[in-house]
């Protein structure tokens, strides 16, 4: 019996299903318990979109993947009309004009004291499936965002693996701090999950 326990392949055979078993069990994300989100945005439902300029930069389509990337650059214009100072995100939609459909959606952090007007000038990448041509004319919506924002440990799910959770639960506080000063949430695409080729390849894209 002793001569079993001392071989490798044993060790091996013992443990590698252990570990398996605690990637694939799921349960609820400490961070978010469960809910797939985090409160984030703060006095948010005062910022006021003053002005917008879309300057969409151009719009490819990847033959490979089917993706359509677009690049813009909007010009933003916000005023805080409350008392408090606000801090949160806006959310840039890319939208079809021509059909009015929301193609994809990003975020932008924004922080602007009470009673003041700041103006944001960043580049935005969107990122859409479509097997047709890229649509002819794009436009760009912008609505603060005064709810809750993605949690980024779960990729919004709101469940971990097992192997996951204990180190989730350990740096709570960190990973709290990191999900509310996270902009890029990613794609918002109709096919792919986080992790899946799908998903990666927007990331390819993204740096073409």
């Amino acid at each position: 019996m002793m001569n079993l326990f001392a071989k490798p392949k044993f060790y091996f055979l013992a443990i590698a299903p252990l570990l398996l078993a605690t990637a694939i069990f799921r349960i609820d994300c400490p961070v978010c318990f469960g809910k797939g989100s985090v409160e984030g945005a703060k006095n948010m439902d005062t910022v006021r979109i003053v002005a917008v300029e879309p300057r969409i930069l151009d719009s490819l389509q990847d033959a490979c993947t089917g993706y359509i990337v677009t690049k813009a650059r909007p010009h933003i214009t916000a005023f805080n009309m409350g008392f408090e100072d606000s801090e949160g995100w806006l959310t840039v939609m890319l939208v079809n004009t021509d059909s009015g459909e929301i193609l994809a959606e990003q975020y932008l952090p924004i922080a602007i004291s009470t009673e003041t007007t700041v103006v944001l000038d960043s580049l935005v990448i969107f990122a859409f499936y479509s097997a047709d041509i890229p649509p002819k004319h794009l436009d760009l919506k912008i609505e603060t965002l005064t709810g809750s924002v993605p949690d980024t440990t779960c990729n919004g799910s709101g469940k971990v693996g097992l192997n996951s959770y204990f180190l989730a639960s350990a740096f709570r506080s960190k990973l709290m701090t990191e999900i509310r000063s996270e902009y890029d949430f990613g794609p918002d695409l109709s096919h792919g999950e986080p992790g899946s080729k799908e998903w990666l390849d927007f990331y390819e894209l993204n740096n073409y």
